[in-house]
């Protein structure tokens, strides 16, 4: 992400996992000297010792868990080489829109009851669509393996769901917006709080910034989930209903036409972040470079 020297310098310092103040200020002076903005550096080196102390803990605990399973039901997928971690969600019953919503398409809350289901702990990135789709996607914003398939639409993101589908034998979708929201707000672990992991916006998303950044360089929320505040709009199963009659529903999903427009979640790089429970929509064959999305099961 960063300069080879910078880089060598991060990894210097978290290599025993103890991250201590002067480490902090060798890994600042560095950061300024490359010209990077030093905040931003240190964040994703915070989620980087976050995710290597994790690793570690888990290696610890079961020295024989398998490549393909993990604890609570989670589960890795393995295509051509690229792998992804499908999270389980336990169910339950929430009320939707409880959150703030962008005021250009707020929405009443609503009781809703949700079946276990699978969610990816990231957004679909440039790599996984390779090995997937065997190219790359053609009209990228921003190119790198890391970064999320971008300036796609809502049809063309089916292109790719539907091969992943037939090459595992699985049925893959795109989550429900009851399924979105649930998940980022942190299903039964939930906390809640404003944003998807964090009341501080600077420790989970990136937001009024210039570019799309890697997926999972920052914090996770109380599931494992990675950037769902920030970074890019999120595709959705359901179609767009302002208000939608979903009061007691058990596993809603709103379509009223085979196509018309279509919900998305969360806010791009370029916007300001109001809440996890940002929302708008689009037209399914409309193209933007803040697009994404992430895979359901």
């Amino acid at each position: 992400m960063y300069s080879e020297k910078l880089e060598e310098v991060i990894s210097a310092a978290l290599a025993d996992g103890n991250l201590t103040e002067q480490k902090r200020k060798i890994i600042m002076r560095r950061a300024e000297k490359e010209g990077e903005d030093v905040e931003e550096v240190m964040m994703v080196v915070e989620s980087r010792l976050f995710n290597q102390t994790k690793k570690q803990s888990n290696q610890s605990q079961s020295k024989s868990e398998s490549k393909e399973e993990v604890t609570n039901g989670d589960f890795v997928e393995t295509v051509n080489g690229v792998s992804f971690k499908m999270i389980k969600v336990e169910g339950g019953r929430f009320t939707m829109f409880s959150m703030s919503l962008d005021a250009c398409m707020p929405a009443k809350p609503k009781e809703v009851i949700l079946d276990d289901y699978f969610i990816c702990n990231t957004v679909v990135t440039q790599e996984l669509w390779k090995a997937v789709m065997g190219r790359d996607f053609p009209l990228l914003s921003f190119v790198g393996d890391k970064l999320p398939v971008n300036n796609l639409t809502w049809e063309e993101s089916y292109q790719f769901i539907n091969k992943l589908s037939a090459l595992t034998n699985k049925n893959y979708h795109l989550p429900s917006e009851a399924q979105w929201e649930y998940a980022a707000i942190g299903g039964k672990k939930s906390h809640g709080y404003r944003y998807a992991g964090s009341d501080d916006i600077k420790k989970v998303g990136w937001f009024k910034i210039n570019e799309m950044k890697p997926v999972a360089q920052l914090m996770p929320n109380e599931l494992g989930l990675y950037d769902m505040s920030g970074n890019c709009y999120e595709f959705c199963e359901d179609n767009l209903v302002e208000n939608p009659i979903l009061n007691g529903s058990k596993n809603p999903i709103v379509r009223t036409t085979p196509k018309g427009f279509r919900i998305v979640r969360n806010t791009p790089f370029d916007s300001y972040v109001i809440s996890v429970g940002d929302r708008n929509w689009c037209p399914c064959d409309r193209r933007q470079n803040g697009y994404g999305f992430r895979l359901a099961l």
